[in-house]
């Protein structure tokens, strides 16, 4: 699943440059959602004219073409830097996106849960609410209580993540 700026908005999650070099060094956003975050850049106050947010906002730029010139204009720095942290927030907005969307349906949550866990490498963070993962207790419970429980443990792990991001308190 790809983040949008509006998931990440609506998430409160701030983001930079570096958020959306890393989501797209990590195919997690499409080059439409990039043009947006130029066109905001360009309706801002501050904006001071720049070749590469004009070209972003006209369109026509490929991937490759729109990570060079993020590096080449030094609007990230060392990758190494902040890429774990950028995508745990971009791991947050689309989370909390599916969480606020999903919230009637437990399982289809959960379905969609394990399409994030799959775009994010498997993280181990994740296993305790991922619906085929084994149950590591001996008590046998029926599907309701397993999506409870899975939901409850997604809820804690929400609440950790946005602990450790910056959220707007706007």
């Amino acid at each position: 699943m790809k983040v949008t700026i509006n998931m990440m908005d609506l998430a409160g999650v701030t983001y930079s440059w570096e958020t959306i070099y890393t989501a797209l060094l990590h195919n997690l956003i499409e080059i439409s959602e990039v043009e947006i975050y130029a066109m905001r850049i360009m309706e801002s106050n501050d904006y001071k004219e720049n070749d590469f947010i004009n070209n972003l906002v006209w369109g026509g730029m490929n991937k490759e073409e729109i990570k060079e010139f993020i590096l080449n204009e030094h609007l990230v720095s060392d990758i190494n830097s902040f890429e774990e942290y950028e995508l745990m927030k971009i791991k947050y907005a689309i989370l909390f996106y599916l969480k606020e969307n999903y919230k009637d349906s437990r399982e289809y949550l959960l379905r969609k849960i394990e399409e994030v866990y799959s775009d994010f490498g498997y993280p181990e963070n994740m296993s305790d609410f991922i619906y085929y993962m084994p149950v590591c207790n001996n008590r046998v419970v029926n599907k309701e209580e397993a999506e409870n429980n899975l939901i409850l443990k997604f809820n804690k792990y929400m609440d950790k993540l946005k602990n450790m991001i910056i959220i707007n308190k706007n």
